[in-house]
């Protein structure tokens, strides 16, 4: 028997003759919890509500366990074994025990039933509130739990989320997700959600998947995707400050090296055959600036001249500090600790020189 839930094959979605998602194959193992990520448009929604027979595919299908869900009594039947948790609770004005059994009801659980399994949704969501409160007097996190308590009491095979903590202020949301991450665990629930939020992700998912312009950029391991993305869009959603366009080079001495700029070549971690069309992308704490090269110590191998164009405050005591490799050349961000900015003097105009370690920096497609 397989151990895959749900699987997609061949989906294709297409709006007013424009090609929305294009997905070969997607498969959600029982147990799994699958972040869909990605920019705006990459097509996140769209995956999630044909996964859960919200939406149909211009072509493709849908199995659920071993059976296509082709018919839409079939589809009824299967959407039966899901929920789905939207970025708005969408509750009804009644009470927070009427919404949350509402489902139940619709299933034609009995009233004995529907007590017992509201008691347990509530107190598997940490839900804190009187049961006959206005659902419409809730706040935003109160609401938020309701929703995820309403999804529980059906007790799912699959649980679908579309960013279902996007509206709640970071304090809550943050504790939630905390506390969501933790009930996931003890339940041994499928979950398929979409976020973009890194922290989310990270916090809830065993894979992560990462979408551009509706198929799959790269998908794997959260640690390992955050930390050695393999193509520019996971790279962005992972957030290297990074991603400067280059050409790959015939590798030398154990390590890639990626021409930036006229003169300007990096040496990276790894082999990979000769490409035109390479990133290397590395984050901007990789980056060290001097004044001089007899300033940079240890072995870093890649240095180079450099000119500060422009010096902003980040959150943390962090200020990125942007550089022009070269005339013409791309721009490259460091991020420093206000110490070093000081130290260095640096200020928009100066030359510096820029160094960054090979094992730093990804070659990316």
């Amino acid at each position: 028997m397989s151990d895959t839930v749900i699987s997609a094959e061949g989906v294709l979605v297409e709006r007013a003759g424009r090609r929305i998602l294009d997905v070969g194959r997607f498969d959600v193992a029982r147990g799994e919890r699958v972040a869909i990520v990605g920019g705006n448009g990459a097509g996140k929604t769209t995956l999630l509500e044909v996964l859960a027979l919200v939406a149909s595919p211009t072509f493709g299908v849908v199995r659920v366990g071993e059976k296509v869900a082709a018919s839409e009594s079939e589809r009824v039947a299967a959407r039966r074994r899901m929920a789905y948790v939207a970025t708005t609770p969408n509750l009804i004005d009644a009470s927070v025990e009427r919404n949350i059994a509402l489902p139940l009801a619709f299933r034609s659980v009995s009233m004995r039933e529907r007590r017992a399994r509201v008691a347990t949704a509530v107190e598997t969501a940490g839900l804190r509130v009187p049961l006959r409160q206005s659902a419409s007097t809730l706040s935003a996190g109160e609401a938020a739990r309701v929703s995820l308590a309403r999804a529980f009491a059906t007790r799912p095979e699959i649980l679908f989320l579309d960013e279902p903590f996007a509206r709640l202020d970071e304090p809550t949301r943050v504790g939630l997700v905390r506390e969501f991450a933790a009930m996931l665990g003890g339940l041994g629930a499928t979950v398929v959600f979409v976020t973009h939020d890194r922290a989310e992700a990270a916090a809830i998912a065993t894979r992560i998947v990462v979408l551009e312009a509706g198929q799959i950029a790269q998908e794997g391991d959260p640690a390992r995707l955050l930390e050695h993305p393999h193509t520019r869009a996971a790279a962005r959603w992972a957030g290297f400050e990074n991603i400067v366009d280059g050409r790959l080079l015939e590798p030398h001495a154990g390590h890639e090296r990626v021409e930036i700029a006229a003169g300007v070549v990096l040496d990276c971690v790894g082999k990979r055959p000769a490409s035109e069309d390479v990133a290397a992308c590395f984050r901007g704490e990789s980056v060290v600036l001097a004044k001089s090269v007899d300033e940079i110590h240890g072995s870093i191998r890649n240095r180079f001249p450099a000119r500060v164009t422009s010096v902003a405050a980040g959150q943390g005591g962090v200020t990125f500090v942007a550089i022009a490799v070269a005339d013409g050349g791309p721009s490259i961000v460091a991020a420093l600790t206000a110490e070093s900015v000081q130290a260095l003097g640096v200020v928009v105009g100066a030359d510096v020189v820029a160094a960054i370690k090979a094992a730093a920096i990804h070659v990316v497609v």
